[in-house]
């Protein structure tokens, strides 16, 4: 007789490295990381997380707001870009920040670049204006209600040569929270094999349990023999004298119930 079971399941966890999760969702930036050099190339429509307005009346639509998070580092990613048309100066540089709550900027223009966050790049600079920037900052993952701030200034013919721009709402949510690193389980599947009945077999240590007549109790191949202590080969032996005792028991019993 032949009964198949589950002779082993392993669980392994593999911890992948944190990729681009789809498009941002937000109050969620994407996850991934940025390097922050005066290029959009890097940074892709799935970014995007919000528009930014000028304070004028009526408001209008100036330009995108694009976030990322790296996990490993804790560092959130900032890139704004004007719209056609749009662009920002440059010629106040404490005045294009981003800033989370109350405490102050995160960053601004005059942070510098020095490959380390905070860092800061104008995209596109031209004179006294640029048509974008990249920004980044350490942020500890959390939740952060009404506190993401993205502050610029554009030229105007207005009598102080400039509109105010924001992320809208002005103080927005942020919430960062990093996907769990992925799991794999792997089964490994095993077959224990039960003897013809009458007949006994000594398996190897460890594989099978002998199957003794009814009413006695089994004999389990022990493991001491495996752990290379010096009481592995003592135990074996004791372990076969028992193996040999119960296979002269039943050859007794049966030789007994011969007429």
């Amino acid at each position: 007789m032949r009964l198949v079971g589950a002779a082993a399941i392993a669980g392994a966890l593999v911890t992948a490295p944190f990729e681009l999760a789809g498009a941002a969702a937000p109050p969620e930036p994407t996850y991934g990381t940025a390097t922050v050099d005066g290029s959009a190339g890097e940074w892709a429509g799935g970014d995007a997380f919000g528009t930014l307005v000028s304070e004028e009346t009526p408001p209008r639509d100036v330009a995108s707001a694009s976030l990322r998070y790296d996990c490993e580092t804790g560092v959130l990613y900032v890139m704004v870009m004007a719209m056609e048309g749009e662009s920002f100066l440059t010629t106040d540089p404490t005045e294009v920040y981003v800033r989370l709550g109350d405490g102050g900027s995160l960053v601004d223009a005059t942070s510098g670049n020095d490959g380390s966050a905070p860092d800061f790049a104008f995209i596109g600079e031209s004179g006294d204006t640029a048509t974008g920037f990249e920004a980044s900052a350490p942020v500890a993952e959390g939740s952060y209600p009404g506190s993401l701030r993205i502050h610029a200034k554009l030229p105007s013919d207005s009598g102080d040569g400039y509109d105010l721009v924001d992320l809208t709402p002005r103080y927005s949510d942020l919430t960062i929270a990093c996907p769990l690193p992925a799991t794999t389980t792997t089964e490994v599947l095993g077959e224990t094999t039960m003897p013809p009945e009458g007949e006994t077999t000594v398996p190897p240590l460890g594989e099978t349990i002998d199957q003794p007549p009814a009413g006695e109790a089994p004999v389990v191949q022990g493991e001491l023999a495996r752990t290379g202590s010096s009481s592995g080969p003592l135990a074996l032996l004791g372990i076969g004298l028992v193996a040999a005792g119960a296979l002269a028991v039943r050859r007794s019993r049966t030789a007994a119930a011969r007429p």
